[in-house]
């Protein structure tokens, strides 16, 4: 039971023109059917950056990389059969820990993005009958909204359940990454989580609570959260005896916190297809500086796997073989002179 818990981590990005206030909508940052996302493990023996407010910086340069990452795939809910237990589903979130998360789009009465259960590979099963509102779009500097869920979990354990979301923008500012990367513009949220599990054990009724405080950091630039920092407090507890807490802190960032910040004049002119590729990738990039440039394939766990020179030619049209690479999820990082862009690719 210690790792049930919600995680709007994964399911807001953002928005941004110019040096304007970050704003997340519906119409652009909610996930849809095909994309695919990934996080890094990262430690630290500092105390880790929360301050919020406006103007704030949140200097994670410290933070060294573990072993541990993990990746989420939005897929049709028609390719899923266990979706069919969530009437609505618009989008089922797989992950690479083994957990399906069933989503709902909803555009009424407000526009929100709400949980409707949580599927755990340890034959575990959360059914929402009052769903979590995860996002009510839109969400800006000052955003506050709080959801009441309730529901039942079954499967290798079985109970009623209720718990509560609480969302706030609570901060804006710069955010310095690990390997010299800048993220400015960054849009700071809070995010309150509680869920109570009434669980029968013998002739007595266990509780479990699971109380997470998640820290998710934003830039422009990017769709998905660039650091998530969260703490998790796990409370099984029966009428006699004394209670088991156990407590975790994790933290996790973007790959893009290693391959920089996407540059919209490179762009502009960077096309990879086919994706999802296979043995090969053709490469397109207008580059009209003439300078010398290279790419750069890094895993899901942020690791440079291979490299690429490219030429200086204005035009570069390049086909790169990936016959090499194992089948998974990669960032591709072109850099051209002083600029850089990153895709997202999918070996199969």
């Amino acid at each position: 039971m210690k790792k049930i818990y919600l995680s709007i981590a994964t399911v807001v990005a953002l928005i941004s023109t110019g040096t304007a206030q970050l704003t997340l909508t519906k119409a652009a940052n909610e996930p849809v059917i095909g994309d695919v996302t990934g996080m890094i493990g990262y430690d630290s023996t500092a105390v880790l950056p929360k301050n919020t407010g406006a103007g704030q910086t949140w200097n994670f340069v410290a933070c060294t990389q573990n072993t541990t990452g993990s990746a989420s795939s939005f897929t049709n809910p028609a390719s899923v059969s266990s979706a069919t237990a969530f009437p609505g589903c618009s989008v089922v979130e797989v992950q690479s820990t083994g957990l399906n998360n069933y989503w709902k789009s909803v555009s009424t009465p407000s526009n929100q993005w709400q949980l409707l259960g949580v599927q755990m590979s340890t034959n575990t099963t959360l059914s929402f009958t009052t769903p979590a509102v995860i996002a009510n779009w839109p969400i800006s500097y000052g955003y506050n909204y709080t959801s009441l869920f309730s529901g039942n979990v079954s499967g290798s354990v079985t109970g009623p359940l209720t718990g509560t979301v609480n969302t706030q923008a609570v901060g804006t500012g710069t955010l310095m990454a690990p390997g010299g990367a800048t993220f400015n513009n960054v849009l700071q949220l809070a995010t309150n989580q509680f869920i109570k599990v009434l669980v029968p054990a013998g002739p007595f009724t266990a509780t479990v609570t699971i109380a997470s405080k998640i820290y998710s950091y934003y830039s422009a630039g990017t769709k998905n959260n660039i650091v998530n920092l969260q703490y998790t407090k796990t409370t099984q507890a029966l009428p006699i005896g004394s209670p088991t807490i156990t407590s975790t802190t994790q933290l996790q960032m973007n790959p893009l916190v290693i391959t920089g910040i996407n540059n919209a004049s490179l762009d502009a002119g960077f096309q990879l297809f086919p994706n999802p590729a296979t043995e090969s990738v053709n490469l397109t990039l207008s580059n009209p500086s003439g300078n010398s440039g290279s790419v750069s394939f890094y895993n899901i766990t942020g690791q440079k796997v291979k490299t690429v020179v490219l030429g200086n030619e204005n035009e570069i049209n390049t086909r790169i073989s990936t016959a090499d690479l194992t089948k998974g999820i990669y960032f591709v990082k072109v850099v051209v002179g002083n600029t850089t862009t990153t895709q997202k690719l999918i070996l199969n």
